[in-house]
C-alpha cells in the first residue's frame, strides 16, 4: 500500500472535517457548534455510521480538490465504523483519508493521520475508525 502525504491545505480541510464527527471531534471542537449540528447521520444496522449535511459536503468537496482526486460521478463517503467492516470496492478505485488514528486496512497495513492511500481491491478497515472516502 503507497501512503501518500497530504498538502497543508488538505491536511486543514482533512482536521476540519475530523472535527465534525463526534466519535473524532476530541474534547474541544473547532468547528462553531451551530455549524457542527447541521451534520446528519444515518446508522445501519451494525452501527455504521454514515455522516452527511451541507458544510460536511462542502468541506469534503474542497479536500477532494486539495488532494486532486475525484471525477465528475464521484460522491464521497463520510463514514464511522465500530467494527471490523469490509469495504466493497466495485469500481477498483478508491482513496482513503483516515479521520482517525489507529486506522488499519486488511490488506495494507496501519495508515496515519495525516496521509491517504489509492486502493483497487475490497479490504476490511478495523474497528473504531473513521474515514473519508472518495468515491461513495
Amino acid at each position: 500500500m503507497i501512503r501518500t502525504n497530504l498538502s497543508i491545505a488538505a491536511e486543514i480541510l482533512r482536521r476540519e472535517i475530523k472535527q465534525m464527527i463526534p466519535e473524532t471531534a476530541g474534547p474541544l471542537p473547532t468547528i462553531p457548534e451551530n455549524q457542527s449540528q447541521q451534520t446528519h447521520v444515518d446508522e445501519d444496522a451494525y452501527g455504521n455510521r454514515n455522516y452527511t449535511g451541507s458544510l460536511l459536503e462542502t468541506k469534503c468537496t474542497q479536500l477532494s480538490k486539495a488532494m486532486g482526486i475525484g471525477g465528475k460521478d464521484w460522491g464521497y463517503r463520510v463514514a464511522h465504523f465500530p467494527g471490523n467492516t469490509t469495504i466493497k470496492n466495485d469500481r477498483k478505485e478508491m482513496y482513503l483519508v483516515p479521520l482517525s488514528k489507529g486506522f488499519i486496512l486488511t490488506p495494507g497495513g496501519l495508515l496515519s493521520e495525516g496521509t491517504y492511500t489509492y486502493v483497487t481491491h475490497d479490504m476490511v478497515i478495523n474497528e473504531g475508525t473513521a474515514v473519508f472516502i472518495v468515491p461513495e
